[in-house]
């Protein structure tokens, strides 16, 4: 949104502000890859490796704001955590302990982003994961229609929080990784991710605020849903589904299982990738479009 619709993200003061938000996703990859090693109980190959790892243990994820660099000797130590064998094997196994999808782009540039002159690019500011933890409400002009976003937190201790916030939308805009029908919920390991996002879904759809707004789908990460689909079955979320292990039926099979809970609510489903800003232009072309239809049906105008 803010590379389609805002500012952008190759403004200076952009930039800026994002290097301690890519630093904060460095170590929260690595701090993450590091528990990881303890729960499966790997041990490091080099001893220099796991002197990093205690080092980086005791840091907190904030450590560096966008005044700071990341120290290139300790960059070099991370590289050198991402390369090792045990952390390799564990990370093969991230989809049982959340790890964030983007941590390879993040470990794999760690010693480029502690240089001096490094300034973030659009693609390191679309892979940083941000958890949203509280209302933030954007608001953007597309084509002369002017439109206001409220974003939402979507982890549990969250959604209590903005229910009441949604009196006056005109679409509910919902969002689901579909890759992440393998993966764990981040606050409950117990739990599916895909499952928890169907259960969400359901508990908006019933909320007595959104009963009568259409929803936006949109169905993200196809392009990792396009990758993993090929190695990774979709009985791991839905033992039920007995389609081919590729991107298309899978994606359809995903896509029904949201619409059908709703048989009557007007629903558009749209499968994005949001890294790809051209992919996401084109799918919010599609949802102004829908509005703008949406508000002249409601004002007897069609």
């Amino acid at each position: 949104m803010q590379m389609l619709y805002l500012q952008g993200t190759q403004t200076r003061e952009t930039q800026a502000r994002y290097v301690g938000v890519v630093y904060f996703n460095v170590l929260r990859v690595a701090r993450t890859l590091i528990a990881a090693c303890q729960r499966y109980k790997v041990s490091f190959s080099d001893p220099a490796v796991a002197k990093t790892a205690a080092q980086l243990w005791k840091m907190e994820e904030g450590s560096f704001s966008h005044t700071e660099r990341l120290p290139q000797s300790l960059a070099r130590g991370i590289y050198r955590l991402w390369q090792d064998p045990g952390v390799q094997e564990v990370f093969r196994l991230s989809h049982a302990y959340a790890l964030q999808e983007s941590a390879d782009h993040f470990m794999d540039n760690v010693v480029s982003f502690s240089e001096p002159s490094w300034m973030p690019t659009p693609e390191d500011i679309l892979l940083c994961r941000v958890v949203t933890t509280e209302i933030k409400e954007i608001e953007f002009q597309m084509d002369g229609t002017n439109l206001k976003m409220i974003d939402v937190g979507g982890q549990r201790s969250e959604r209590r929080k903005y229910l009441h916030c949604f009196t006056e939308v005109d679409f509910v805009l919902y969002v689901c990784a579909l890759s992440d029908y393998d993966r764990v919920l981040g606050e409950d390991h117990s739990q599916n991710a895909m499952a928890e996002a169907l259960m969400l879904y359901q508990e908006i759809l019933d909320s007595r605020w959104f009963r009568d707004k259409p929803v936006i789908l949109f169905l993200n990460k196809a392009d990792i849903m396009a990758v993993k689909i090929k190695h990774v079955p979709m009985a791991t979320a839905f033992p039920e589904y007995r389609g081919p292990a590729s991107f298309q039926p899978a994606t359809m099979y995903i896509k029904d299982r949201f619409v059908d809970m709703s048989p009557q609510r007007l629903v558009y489903p749209f499968v994005t990738t949001a890294t790809d800003t051209s992919n996401v232009k084109k799918v919010f072309e599609c949802v102004k479009d829908q509005i703008l239809r949406g508000n002249m049906s409601r004002f007897g105008l069609v």
